[in-house]
C-alpha cells in the first residue's frame, strides 16, 4: 500500500511540473525563435557563405516538412500543449521551400557589387 501512496505522489509532483514547464515555456520559446531568427537574419545580410548553408538547410527543412504532411503527421512541440498539424506542415514546406529558392539566388547566382565595384575601379 506504501508504494501506491509513492506513485501518486509523484504523478501529482511529475503532473504539476508538467504544468508549470507548459506556462514558462512557450514564452521561452517565442523568445529564444526571435532571437534566433534575428541572428541567423544578421549573419545572412553579411555573409555569402552563411546564405548558402541557409539554402541547403531551408532545402532539407522544407523536405522534412513536406514529408510531414504527406504521411499526415501531427508533431507535439516538446514542453507545450501546442501540435503542429499536416496543415501548418504544408505551410512551412512552402515558406522554408520559398527561403531555400531566395537563399540559392543570393548565395550562389547573384554576385556581390563589392565585386562588380573593384572590376570597374581597376578599368
Amino acid at each position: 500500500m506504501g508504494g501506491d501512496n509513492l506513485l501518486n505522489d509523484f504523478s501529482r509532483l511529475h503532473f504539476g511540473c508538467a504544468v508549470h514547464l507548459t506556462s514558462t515555456m512557450t514564452p521561452t520559446l517565442v523568445a529564444v525563435i526571435v532571437a534566433w531568427g534575428l541572428l541567423s537574419l544578421y549573419f545572412a545580410i553579411r555573409s555569402r557563405e552563411f546564405r548558402k548553408f541557409l539554402a541547403g538547410a531551408f532545402f532539407v527543412s522544407a523536405g522534412i516538412q513536406f514529408y510531414f504532411y504527406l504521411v499526415n503527421l501531427s508533431i507535439p512541440l516538446l514542453g507545450t500543449s501546442f501540435v503542429q498539424t499536416p496543415r501548418i506542415s504544408e505551410f512551412r514546406s512552402i515558406i522554408h521551400f520559398m527561403l531555400f529558392l531566395i537563399c540559392v539566388y543570393f548565395g550562389f547566382i547573384r554576385k556581390t557589387n563589392v565585386i562588380k565595384t573593384q572590376a570597374s575601379s581597376n578599368n
